[in-house]
């Protein structure tokens, strides 16, 4: 059976710890809410809450209102794709927590 870590220490674990693993760790959980970030603006233009995107590019690199509006767009499931993916980087961030533990006990070598 898998040993969890106390809240304090998992807390202090999260915050406090250093090392390789859980600067990728970071890293992965930092990408994933810049992607939640990224999602959630899309989102809020394909569900018609904004009615402009901001263009971040210098100069007309792409056209992101035209691909964020496209058909494709609103054919998965018949809802805007950019609420699929702040589902997608949420479980990305969520993957980055608890996964390292999970292999770890299975292979025996959890605390």
């Amino acid at each position: 059976m898998v040993e969890l870590l106390s809240p304090p220490r998992l807390s202090h674990e999260l915050r406090e710890a250093t090392g390789p693993d859980i600067t990728r760790r970071r890293w992965d959980i930092g990408l994933s809410l810049a992607g939640v970030v990224i999602g959630g603006v899309v989102s809020a233009y394909q569900t018609g809450l904004i009615k402009r995107l901001p263009d971040i590019l210098p100069g007309k690199v792409f056209d992101a209102e035209q691909v964020d509006a496209s058909d494709y767009a609103y054919e998965t499931l018949q809802m805007p794709d950019a609420l699929q993916m702040i589902v997608t980087a949420i479980s990305a961030a969520t993957v980055a927590l608890t996964l390292p533990e999970a292999v770890a006990a299975a292979k025996g070598l959890a605390d």
